[in-house]
């Protein structure tokens, strides 16, 4: 790969680099192609034939955007999505919501947990909890390799699964170790992820979850466990946008203004998103009834459609987006600098 003809422009060849590839090779004609026969035995090859399947399950009952989006956000399939929802999406702040991330696996290991726990009561024996700790863990990396293994999702299962390990032998996690594991394994099998902005920004919004949500939850008190619950998305959701801010701002240049608002409906909507997926694809492509199937799917459709609406009215609001080209390295240094001494006087504030 060539190094780029004139200074200050995007180095490719870096790039690339970092990402262990070092050549390139073009195909002029079409007699130059051949298709080879794909494997049909390796663990990639079979998650990716189970994406495949699950995906027919949605390309029978969707279509247009609302299929693009439900690919994106239950399986990670994203190159549906067209240009249109996926610049609505960032301009309001919500676009992380379109790629599998920690999210996701959260998402999947409460809705595990709460039916082998909650419904089926796995865990009232010694060995009915190490079964619901070996399923969670074994759906959760199935799931990671069906949407594709991205470095949020890396980091997410590993978190889970030491979640998991820890409550077996009831042992207090504690999330910044978990972190740390999970940062250094993925480092250690693909040291150039370090320079991944989406590794960066995954790891980022962990840590602002950690340092701001308990606080902000203290902060306001509401009645009624639905607004608790509603403000602690809220929450999390401020949490995540502060820690990811000084970079996504290098990166980007750009700030949804309503980002609370949109930030926690889009949460509470791929809540409901990846459970009806799920239910979706158990039901058309597991239990094949025709009549559940297609329940599942109107109600999956209305959900993903109702989502769009949202993120395009906000997308229409006055003041949507705050444009900062001018923001820079030192910028973002500085703005890091005084999240980071906010957060650690929320957390540490009762010591002298």
């Amino acid at each position: 790969i060539p190094p780029p003809l004139n200074p200050g422009v995007f180095n490719f060849r870096a790039y690339s680099a970092r990402r262990g590839i070092h050549h390139q090779v073009f195909l002029r004609t079409a007699a130059e192609w051949r298709i080879a026969e794909s494997s049909r035995n390796g663990i990639y090859a079979r998650a990716q034939s189970w994406r495949q399947a699950w995906f027919k399950t949605f390309q029978d009952h969707l279509t247009g955007d609302e299929l693009a989006v439900a690919a994106a956000l239950v399986i990670g399939q994203r190159d549906l999505i067209t240009e249109e929802v996926k610049s609505a999406y960032t301009d309001t702040g919500a676009v992380h919501v379109l790629a599998v991330s920690g999210l996701h696996v959260g998402i999947i290991f409460m809705i595990l947990t709460f039916f082998l726990e909650r419904v089926l009561r796995l865990d009232r024996t010694k060995s009915g909890r190490i079964a619901v700790i070996l399923i969670s863990v074994i759906c959760i990396w199935a799931f990671a390799l069906i949407s594709g293994l991205s470095a949020s999702v890396q980091r997410a299962a590993i978190m889970f699964s030491l979640l998991a390990v820890g409550r077996i032998a009831f042992r207090k996690i504690h999330v910044f170790n978990t972190l740390s594991v999970a940062a250094l394994g993925m480092l250690i099998y693909q040291p150039s992820q370090l320079f991944h902005v989406g590794f960066q920004l995954s790891f980022m919004a962990i840590i602002g979850i950690v340092a701001f949500t308990n606080y902000l939850n203290r902060l306001v008190y509401l009645p009624g466990l639905v607004t608790r619950k509603a403000w602690s998305a809220v929450a999390a959701s401020t949490g995540a946008q502060l820690g990811t801010l000084p970079l996504s701002l290098l990166s980007f240049k750009q700030f949804p203004a309503y980002f609370m608002i949109s930030g926690t409906l889009v949460i509470v909507f791929a809540f409901a998103t990846m459970f009806l997926g799920l239910l979706h694809g158990f039901t058309a492509g597991v239990l094949k009834v025709s009549v559940l199937a297609d329940g599942t799917g109107w109600l999956l459709s209305f959900v993903v459609e109702l989502q769009n609406a949202l993120i395009f009215f906000f997308r229409k609001l006055p003041g949507a987006l705050i444009e900062l080209r001018s923001f820079n390295g030192p910028s973002s240094l500085m703005l890091a600098l005084s999240i980071g001494g906010l957060g650690a006087f929320f957390r540490w504030r009762k010591r002298s």
